[in-house]
């Protein structure tokens, strides 16, 4: 008679040694390469760290929490074919996710202009892009970042990618 497991998963059929050690590598394979398929998902979910494509893709800038802040968003230029960009300069500055779960909106921030001057901002993430504001009074400019792929990122030095 065959001895019934409690529901607990995939985990606790392969330690139960029910199955053969080529199904459990089997499994495991199956089960690490879900882990991987589902992490890509957070951008989706409103979280904005990471590298993005900037400038028409002529620059990759990386947004990541301010400091020791993890509620705050800063975003600075890690690589770019722009002569006048400079890399290592912020242009993101302080963002705070909008409302209690942020869903993708953050405000409250500074977008820093390639003249060192800074402006109210906004960023909203929207199917996988990022939307960029920047306003000075009622005048705001919008842009739109997309992340880089990976070869373009190992291409650039970074390590990751989306």
């Amino acid at each position: 008679m065959m001895k019934l497991l409690p529901k607990r998963g995939l985990v606790t059929i392969l330690r139960s040694g029910m199955i053969s050690a080529v199904n459990r590598r089997i499994a495991f394979i199956a089960l690490a390469s879900a882990s991987f398929a589902v992490a890509p998902a957070s951008a989706a979910d409103g979280n904005l760290d990471g590298y993005w494509l900037t400038n028409n893709g002529s620059s990759i800038v990386e947004i990541a929490p301010c400091g020791s802040s993890a509620k705050r968003l800063c975003g600075k230029t890690v690589w770019s074919t722009d002569a006048e960009v400079v890399v290592g300069t912020e242009v993101l500055k302080s963002f705070r996710p909008e409302g209690k779960k942020g869903g993708g909106r953050y405000g409250k921030g500074k977008v820093i202009q390639a003249n060192g001057k800074d402006r109210k901002g906004k960023l909203k993430l929207d199917d996988g892009k990022l939307m960029v504001s920047s306003c000075k009074g009622s005048r705001c400019d919008n842009v739109t970042w997309t992340r880089p792929s990976s070869t373009m990122t190992a291409q650039a030095g970074l390590g990751g990618g989306e």
